[in-house]
C-alpha cells in the first residue's frame, strides 16, 4: 500500500463526528470522496483532519515453548473502526485494570493482508485518531489506562515506581546490576524468555553500536496474551447480580440489570495499568469508548473459509505517540505461520547442487568450519578474558542450537527426488525423515494455500518441488529441529524417478550442536567484620538460612567465590545487590566476571581470587542479593536475533542460567 486511497466516501460514522464538530449534516458529508470533501470544505476543516496516517505492523505467533515469534503470512488484517463501552475494574490493591466489553460496534474502515513475513502497512485517517485523542483528554485519567504496557514500561515501574504509567526508559536500566535483582522480578513479571533476551543484550551492548534490537524489544507488548483479573468463580456470580448494576446507578446511567446480562466477566481485556493519580471506584462504567482496532482472519485449513486468528484487538496503538511505534499482533495457536520470514540467496544457475546455508548463514568460509562443525563468527573468544575486551578477536567454536533451516539447490536434470542424510558423531549414516509446511498466495481473489513436506518413503526421500511453483520458503531442503549433542556429517542425495542415485554430495558438512544449558554455583561465601573480630562462614548451596549477625555500625566485607561451566561456556557475570538502588555492596577486589578464552576454556572459577565487596555499617539492616549470571556460546543462524544484518560478527545469548543467593544481615 503506496499511498492511502482517497477515492472512497467517509464512512456513515465519519461522517456523523466530522458534523458533529463542524455543522456540516452528515448526509452532506456522505455525498462525495474524501478528496472532493477536502477541496469542498477547504476553508471550513481544519487541513490536519484530512490527512492519513501510516500504520505498520507484523502478525506473528508465538512458539508456546521456546517463545520465538513466527511470521504470519498472507493473513487478512481487517482495519476497525470501533465503538465500544466498558465495564473498568479497578482492583484497589493492584497497580492494573481490567475492562470488560459492551455494547460495541465495529466498521471496516481498511483491509490489507500480511506479506511472506506477516508484515502490512495501512493508511489511516488522521481524522478518526484526532478523534479518539480528543475523546480521552476530556476524560480523566483514561489516556493512561487505554495503553497497554511495554516490556519497556515494565522495566520503568520496577526501577522507578513513580505515579501513573512510566516513560520508556533510556538507556534501559542494568538488569545483571544490584545482584540481578531487577532479572528476577522481571523474570517473575514477564517470564525467562523476555528477561533471557534483555539480559543477553544487555551483556552484548556496546558503545557505538546499534540499539536497534533493544529498543524494538523494549517496545514489544508486555503481555502477548490476556492476564486475568484476580475474580474468581463466585466472585463473578455476586457481581453479576449486585456490585455492577449497583455500579450503574451510581453513575446515573440508564442500564438495568437485564442489559447488564450481556456483559460476559469472563471476557475481559487487560491488563492495563491502574490510574493512581485519581482515586476511582473499584468498578466503573465507560460509555462509547472509541478506538481503532484490528482483526486479522486467515484460512488454517484450506477449506476456503477465512478464520479468526486475532481479534479483541483494543488498544494495540498508542495513538498520542509523536511517531507510532510498529504494532505487533500475536495471534492465536490456530494461525498458519512460515518457519522463516526471509531466505538466503541460494544460488541454482550453474551451481552444483548442495546444501548452502544454516538459516541465513552461509556454510562455508569465513562463517563454518565444515570440519569441526563450528561457526566462526558468533560470539568470538575475548583473549584476555574480560567481557569488555575490544578485541581483535580469533574465530569462534560456536555451535548450533534449536530448529536450524537447512537451505541449498537440488535441482538437477532428471532428478525428481532427493534427501539429507546425516552422521551423527561419525556413526552410520541416516536420513532425516523430518515434515514442514510451505505456504503460497494463489487465486483470484487470493487465497492462502500450504503444502506439507514430508518423505515418501522409509528411506527419506523427498519430492523435489520446482522453483517456478513459488512455494514459501524457497530452497529449504530441510527444517531440523536439533536434540541430541554433537557433530552431525550432513550430506545431500538426488535420484531420479525409480530413485536411482544421480548425484550424491563429495564431502560432508559437519554442524555441531549443543541444546544443554550453563551451570553456575556458589561455591564459597564468609564474611569479616571491619574492625571487628566477628566473622563466619556461610553455606552458599541453599541449604541454610543464611544471616550475618553484624556487630552495630561496623562495615562488612563479604568473601565470595563461584564456579560456571558448560559444554561450550561464553562467559559468567557476578553482581550484588542490597535494600534499593542507595545501598548497593561496594566492590573491593576479586574476579567478578569471565569471558571465554578459546575452544576449551570451559570451566571458569574464580577460587584463585575471591570477589569481595563491602557492606557499610550506615546500610541498613536486610536482604542483600548476590547474583550470577552464565552464558553459553551456541546460537541459532535463523536472522531474527539481528546476526545477518551483523555478517554475523555478533554476541548472541540462547542458553542462560541466573543464580541468586539472598542474605539476610541484622544488626547485634
Amino acid at each position: 500500500m503506496n499511498a492511502p486511497n482517497t477515492n472512497v466516501p467517509l464512512t456513515r460514522r465519519q461522517a456523523e463526528r466530522l458534523s458533529k464538530i463542524s455543522g456540516v449534516p452528515a448526509e452532506e458529508l456522505r455525498q462525495g470522496t474524501i478528496a472532493e470533501l477536502s477541496e469542498r470544505y477547504r476553508y471550513i476543516f481544519n487541513p490536519r483532519w484530512w490527512f492519513f496516517e501510516r500504520v505498520c505492523g507484523q502478525v506473528v505467533k508465538t512458539d508456546p515453548v521456546t517463545g520465538i515469534d513466527y511470521p504470519v503470512p498472507y493473513a487478512t488484517v481487517h482495519v476497525q473502526d470501533n465503538d465500544c463501552s466498558f465495564i473498568g475494574y479497578f482492583p484497589a490493591h493492584s497497580q492494573w485494570s481490567w475492562l470488560y466489553p459492551f455494547y460495541c460496534s465495529r466498521e471496516d474502515i481498511g483491509v490489507t493482508t500480511t506479506d511472506a513475513c506477516g508484515n502490512f502497512c495501512v493508511w489511516i485517517f488522521r481524522f478518526d485518531i484526532d478523534w479518539i485523542l480528543e475523546w480521552r483528554r476530556e476524560r480523566i485519567c483514561f489516556p493512561d489506562i487505554f495503553v497497554r504496557p511495554t516490556i519497556g514500561d515494565i522495566l520503568s515501574k520496577i526501577t522507578q515506581s513513580p505515579v501513573g504509567r512510566p516513560p520508556l526508559p533510556d538507556p534501559p536500566p542494568s538488569l545483571l546490576a544490584n545482584g540481578g535483582q531487577l532479572l528476577q522480578q522481571v523474570q517473575r513479571t514477564l517470564g525467562p524468555s523476555v528477561a533471557g533476551k534483555l539480559a543477553a543484550l544487555e551483556v552484548t551492548r556496546t558503545a557505538g553500536g546499534s540499539a536497534t534490537s533493544t529498543q524494538k524489544l523494549l517496545e514489544a507488548p508486555a503481555f502477548t496474551h490476556p492476564v486475568p483479573p484476580p475474580l474468581t468463580k463466585a466472585h463473578i456470580e455476586h457481581l453479576s447480580k449486585q456490585v455492577l448494576p449497583a455500579a450503574a446507578a451510581t453513575a446515573r446511567l440508564n442500564l438495568d440489570q437485564a442489559e447488564f446480562a450481556s456483559i460476559q466477566l469472563r471476557r475481559f481485556i487487560g491488563p492495563f495499568y491502574r490510574c493512581f493519580d485519581v482515586y476511582v471506584p473499584e468498578w466503573v462504567p465507560i460509555i462509547g469508548a472509541p478506538d481503532i482496532t484490528f482483526e486479522v482472519t486467515q484460512d488454517v485449513n484450506g477449506d476456503g473459509t477465512q478464520e479468526v486468528i486475532y481479534s479483541e484487538g483494543y488498544f494495540d496503538i498508542r495513538w498520542d505517540a509523536t511517531s507510532i511505534p510498529d504494532v505487533t499482533l500475536h495471534a492465536s495457536q490456530i494461525a498458519v505461520a512460515n518457519l522463516s520470514c526471509d531466505t538466503p540467496p541460494v544460488s541454482c544457475d550453474g551451481s552444483e547442487p548442495g546444501i548452502q546455508f544454516a538459516g541465513l548463514m552461509p556454510l562455508a568460509a569465513p562463517y563454518q568450519d565444515i570440519s569441526s562443525g563450528y561457526a566462526l563468527r558468533p560470539n568470538r573468544p575475548h583473549t584476555s578474558g574480560d567481557i569488555s575486551d575490544p578485541g581483535p578477536y580469533p574465530a569462534s567454536t560456536a555451535p548450533y542450537t534449536d530448529t536450524v533451516q537447512l537451505y541449498g539447490c537440488n535441482h538437477a536434470d532428471g532428478a525428481a527426488y532427493y534427501r539429507v542424510l546425516y552422521s551423527f558423531n561419525g556413526g552410520a549414516t541416516v536420513p532425516f525423515m523430518n515434515s514442514w509446511l510451505l505456504s503460497r498466495f494463489v487465486g483470484s481473489p487470493p487465497m492462502l494455500e500450504q503444502l506439507s513436506v514430508s518423505p515418501v518413503d522409509a528411506n527419506g526421500w523427498y519430492n523435489i518441488i520446482p522453483e517456478s511453483d513459488g512455494w514459501f520458503p524457497d530452497h529449504l531442503l530441510m527444517n531440523w529441529p536439533t536434540q541430541q549433542e554433537g557433530v552431525y556429517g550432513l550430506t545431500l542425495q538426488l535420484a531420479d524417478g525409480a530413485k536411482n542415485i544421480l548425484y550424491a554430495s563429495p564431502t560432508s558438512i559437519n554442524v555441531f550442536v549443543d541444546n544443554s544449558a550453563p551451570v553456575a554455583q556458589f561455591t564459597a561465601l564468609s564474611w569479616q567484620a571491619i574492625g571487628s573480630s566477628a566473622s563466619g562462614t556461610l553455606n552458599p548451596d541453599g541449604g541454610d538460612c543464611m544471616v550475618i549477625e553484624r556487630p552495630a555500625g561496623h562495615d562488612i566485607v563479604i568473601s565470595v567465590t563461584f564456579n560456571a561451566y558448560a559444554d561450550h561456556f561464553r562467559s559468567v557475570q557476578l553482581s550484588a545487590g542490597g535494600c534499593g538502588n542507595d545501598h548497593t555492596p561496594v566492590y573491593v577486589a576479586g574476579a567478578t566476571e569471565h569471558w571465554y578464552t578459546g575452544t576449551f576454556d570451559n570451566n571458569y572459577s574464580n577460587a584463585t581470587s575471591p570477589a569481595e565487596y563491602r557492606i557499610p555499617g550506615s546500610y541498613p539492616q536486610g536482604s542483600y542479593s548476590l547474583s550470577l549470571y552464565a552464558t553459553g556460546r551456541a546460537f541459532n543462524p535463523a536472522g531474527g536475533d539481528g546476526g545477518f544484518q551483523a555478517d554475523w560478527l555478533y554476541n548472541p545469548v540462547y542458553a542462560w542460567t541466573n543464580l541468586s543467593l539472598s542474605i539476610a544481615i541484622v544488626d547485634v
